[in-house]
């Protein structure tokens, strides 16, 4: 069973014919639940793209387009990188991400895909106000005859197409439907060599023309080097069999120092990864920097089942250290880069170096489990 059974039926379902072509900047409206259903088909999509529970609160509120959402990384088939995606008449919203409020509380926070036909473009006089006037990235304008009633008749009628196995005998058997897993129906291939994809980043703002040069002349020379079985940029080599393990139990808000690449590298193995998590050539441009701890992950809707994984270990968000598309054909999706607490080093207020926690390539050593549990007890004592 899937998501989107009947492709056909799909394509035609109550398509909006009306094109916005919003540009990065322009301030937009979300329709209200009435207007955005009756553009679903009757399983809560418009070409194959969920319309979800966790959207309907943004209904009636007015944000920035972030960037416009013309392709995308293929998650499911390829990975970040391997495959791009062409999205039809779809953008992203200034910091609108799916809080997995619908989705057995999936933590990943994806940045969420908006159609055109879900969004009303705000007059130019309106958007100057807005902007100027607004210190955050959205307004709340209220719709006219909308009532707590038929907010949860809309959120009924969309839950019915989140789990695909309501009946299931354990969570385990759970099939999740969201936008992440019904991205590649959703979605067609998008060739590199297809010149309309980079024109098409300019000219909607999302690219400027020498972050395009240069983010180009690196993909050239990746697939130059791809082919002739050479070191891509940035190079990065792992070469380890057995990859170690630290424990730092880092939380929220604390501040910590992504290591150098050269020094990530020493704990990768072949395949760069370290202990099945790997360390993608975008977070190569953070190395060495300071960042706030955003939050530990520990779960997850796999794109490709649909089923929630649950991380067994260190899975950790900083703030601000996200893909940003730069070696991946410019896609937008911003998806937050997790890091292991190997890579990182926990530092004060100050900038100075804390003391690093012992390293564990075998096990878990009760050395670091200790020092790791006296962290936490002081932090809980403090508060």
């Amino acid at each position: 069973m899937t998501c989107h059974e009947d492709l056909s039926m799909n394509t035609t379902a109550k398509k909006s014919s009306q094109a916005l072509h919003l540009r990065a900047g322009d301030v937009v409206e979300v329709r209200g639940p009435a207007e955005i259903l009756a553009t679903l088909g009757d399983d809560n999509t418009l070409g194959a793209l969920p319309f979800m529970p966790e959207m309907l609160q943004y209904c009636g509120k007015r944000f920035r387009v972030y960037k416009r959402a013309h392709k995308t990384c293929d998650l499911i088939n390829g990975g970040i990188g391997n495959r791009i995606r062409r999205m039809e008449d779809a953008v992203f919203l200034e910091d609108l991400r799916c809080d997995g409020e619908a989705h057995g509380e999936c933590q990943a926070q994806c940045l969420i895909f908006w159609k055109e036909a879900w969004l009303k473009k705000v007059p130019r006089r309106e958007a100057r106000s807005f902007i100027s006037e607004k210190t955050g990235s959205q307004f709340e304008v209220p719709l006219a005859l909308l009532t707590d009633d038929q907010m949860r008749q809309a959120h009924a009628r969309l839950l019915k197409s989140v789990k695909l196995q309501s009946g299931a005998a354990s969570s385990d058997d759970i099939r999740y439907c969201c936008q992440a897993t019904e991205l590649w129906k959703a979605s067609t291939l998008l060739p590199w060599w297809d010149v309309r994809q980079y024109w098409q980043d300019w000219r909607s703002g999302n690219v400027k023309i020498s972050a395009m040069i240069r983010a180009l002349a690196i993909f050239i020379f990746n697939k130059f080097q791809h082919y002739r079985h050479g070191g891509e940029y940035p190079l990065i080599e792992g070469k380890l069999t057995k990859t170690p393990q630290v424990i730092l139990n880092v939380q929220p808000g604390e501040l910590v120092r992504l290591k150098s690449k050269d020094e990530i590298s020493k704990t990768l193995d072949r395949r760069n990864r370290n202990r099945g998590l790997s360390f993608d050539r975008e977070l190569a441009k953070f190395c060495g920097g300071t960042y706030r701890v955003a939050r530990r992950v520990t779960r997850e809707i796999n794109h490709k089942t649909g089923q929630m994984m649950n991380f067994h270990s260190d899975c950790i968000v900083l703030e601000g250290v996200v893909c940003e598309g730069d070696y991946n054909r410019f896609c937008q999706r911003r998806i937050f880069s997790y890091v292991r607490e190997t890579w990182l080093e926990l530092i004060d207020d100050q900038g100075r170096a804390q003391p690093t926690l012992a390293a564990c390539p075998d096990a878990m050593c009760e050395k670091t489990l200790n020092a790791a549990a006296m962290r936490t007890a002081e932090s809980l004592s403090e508060k």
